[in-house]
C-alpha cells in the first residue's frame, strides 16, 4: 500500500492507459468498505490501479496567524491529514485482507488524504479516472433528494463513470421495498 500526502495523482487516465485508474471514496463507514471491495474487485478484473481518497474538512478559523488567542488550540493541518489518512489506511487494509482469498493478487492501493468537501475532492480527483466508486450511507432516497449527498454530487459532476455501492444486506432490502411500492394497491 502506498500513502500519499495528497499533492497530486501519479496516474494516467483514459488517454494514456496503463491498466487504468479507479478512484474510491473512503471513510469509516460500511458503505465505504463496500466501495473499497468493489473497487478492488474491479481493479483486479481490469488490471487497474486503485486510488483510495479520504477527505477532511479544513477548519475555517485559524487564529494563530492573526495573533489572536484560541480558546482551544487548533489541530495542525498536517495532524488532521495524518489522522484521516490513518483511518483510510486501516479501512483499506481490512478490506484487502478480507479479499486475499478471493483475489490473487489483491491490487495495491494508493491512499490519499485531501482537505476539502468530500464531494468536491472526489470529483476533482476522479478527473481522468476510469471509474469513481463511492459508498452509500443508506439514508434512503428521500433524504438524498432533500439534503443532497456526496454520491449525488459525484453522479452529477464527475467526468467519469460513477458506481454507488450499498453496504452488504441493503440491496435486498431496497429490492423488497421497491417491489412493495410497485405492487398494485388493493382496496
Amino acid at each position: 500500500m502506498t500513502v500519499n500526502d495528497g499533492t497530486g495523482h501519479d496516474g494516467t487516465g483514459p488517454g494514456g492507459r496503463t491498466g487504468g485508474r479507479i478512484v474510491v471514496g473512503v471513510d469509516d463507514s460500511a458503505g465505504a468498505r463496500a466501495a473499497v471491495a468493489f473497487g478492488l474487485r474491479e481493479a483486479a478484473r481490469r488490471g487497474a490501479r486503485v486510488e483510495a481518497v479520504v477527505s477532511f474538512l479544513i477548519p475555517p478559523y485559524w487564529p494563530g496567524p492573526y495573533g489572536l488567542p484560541a480558546a482551544v488550540p487548533p489541530t495542525p493541518l498536517d495532524d488532521i491529514r495524518a489522522m484521516a489518512c490513518d483511518v483510510a489506511t486501516r479501512v483499506v487494509d481490512e478490506v484487502r485482507a478480507g479479499l486475499a482469498g478471493e483475489l490473487a493478487p489483491v491490487p495495491e492501493v494508493a491512499v490519499r488524504a485531501i482537505g476539502g468537501h468530500p464531494a468536491v475532492v472526489l470529483v476533482d480527483l476522479a478527473d481522468g479516472a476510469d471509474m469513481l466508486v463511492v459508498g452509500s450511507r443508506g439514508h434512503g432516497a428521500a433524504v438524498g433528494m432533500l439534503i443532497g449527498s456526496v454520491s449525488l454530487h459525484c453522479v452529477l459532476h464527475a467526468r467519469c463513470p460513477v458506481t454507488i455501492v450499498h453496504p452488504h444486506g441493503e440491496p435486498a432490502d431496497l429490492r423488497e421495498a421497491a417491489a412493495r411500492a410497485a405492487s398494485p394497491v388493493e382496496h
